[in-house]
């Protein structure tokens, strides 16, 4: 964590999650309105573009004014390294600044304005508008979704009456407003668990360490209903482990 690279993707995701804040309450409401929610993710995109084109000098000057104040070791930004996923051995070699600039922060940009153009782009964002108004029709005279009150029970009939074959682009921002809380949630509960377990006195530990204990801390109640002793033994039983348990200890002979 101690690192100008851990610093860098930090300041990225909370911009980029600075950014995509509104859309993603928007999305989270009972109440939605899929035309406020489709011109909203106009602006966000034109922000995410803005951010990859021009944002660059402000976030590596951020960056780089963290490090500083918090003593973490600044790289040679002009030593030369191969591009990723090539060898050493190759001549193409780009400075360590290139490395951050281009197959960090512009490949990461690069990959969310991907996918977010893939799952809305112009052309379906028309298509699931008009569908939409097909949908709220339909609905409104099918005696069988008088029942639904919330996106749950909505999404259930859909399933039900294979509605959600007819309407695929308006079942998916069903999909996404009742998973969106919930992805939200568990990355609350991950930094929450971060802070907790990686202290001062445990800013060593490796990232394998680190993810099996934080499982265990975000999934505590699940871990607690596990037979330890099923778990003593299937340790046990392991050939490639670092360290055995003791034996047991027997009961003393009167």
């Amino acid at each position: 964590m101690e690192s100008f690279t851990f610093v860098l993707n930090m300041k990225l995701m909370l911009k980029v999650l600075r950014i995509t804040n509104e859309l993603s309450l928007l999305l989270q409401k009972n109440d939605q309105n899929i035309v406020q929610v489709m011109s909203l993710l106009v602006d966000v995109k034109t922000r995410l573009v803005n951010l990859r084109n021009e944002g660059w000098e402000a976030l590596f000057q951020e960056v780089k004014d963290f490090c500083v104040a918090k003593k973490i070791k600044l790289p040679d930004f002009s030593e030369l390294r191969p591009r990723w996923g090539r060898s050493r051995l190759d001549d193409d070699l780009k400075t360590k600044e290139h490395h951050y600039r281009v197959d960090t922060i512009l490949a990461a940009l690069d990959a969310i304005l991907t996918e977010m153009d893939h799952h809305f782009n112009e052309a379906s964002s028309e298509l699931l508008i008009a569908q939409l108004e097909t949908f709220i029709l339909h609905v409104r005279r099918v005696d069988a979704f008088r029942s639904c009150n919330d996106f749950a029970s909505l999404a259930t009939k859909l399933v039900e009456t294979k509605r959600h074959l007819a309407f695929p682009l308006v079942y998916r921002i069903i999909e996404l407003a009742l998973l969106l809380p919930v992805a939200a949630a568990s990355v609350e509960r991950a930094f929450s668990a971060m802070n907790i377990i990686k202290t001062e006195l445990r800013n060593r530990m490796g990232d394998e360490w680190l993810n099996d204990l934080a499982l265990c801390y975000i999934e505590k109640e699940i871990f607690r209903e596990l037979d330890r002793e099923k778990i003593k033994g299937t340790f046990q039983s392991m050939k490639d482990r670092k360290m055995s348990f003791p034996p047991p200890k027997r009961p003393r002979s009167s």
